[in-house]
């Protein structure tokens, strides 16, 4: 997914937009364009903290950590996620795993929370 953005500006100008991704939009950083065109956040609230949900998330279930169908938020996280195309599931969804889709963003999630955060 950040292999799509390519850097074209200043990204220490905070005002700025240094980073244009395959479709032309402009970003103002890494962090962002995860967040909002991959993740589907709106960037209100507390989308740092969501998207560190997310890495641990799929930190988790890339270990085989499996969750608790009792547990509405986790339950939530694994249907969304599926239909995003970030996991996959066989027989249950609770024993859902990585797609190369979920790889590839658990890694970028990974590079923005070590670069940006």
């Amino acid at each position: 997914m950040l292999d799509k953005l390519k850097l074209v500006g200043d990204p220490a100008n905070e005002e700025s937009y240094p980073y244009i991704d395959d479709k032309g939009v402009s970003w103002q950083s890494k962090r962002n364009y995860l967040q909002i065109q991959h993740i589907g956040l709106c960037g209100c609230g507390s989308p740092d903290e969501y998207m560190c949900y997310v890495e641990k998330m799929l930190t988790k279930l890339s270990q085989g950590d499996l969750g608790d169908y009792e547990n509405m938020a986790y339950m939530t996280f694994m249907y969304w996620f599926n239909q995003s195309g970030y996991l996959d599931h066989g027989v249950s969804i609770r024993c859902s795993f990585l797609t190369a889709k979920g790889k590839e963003l658990l890694r970028d999630i990974r590079t923005v929370i070590k670069e940006e955060m």
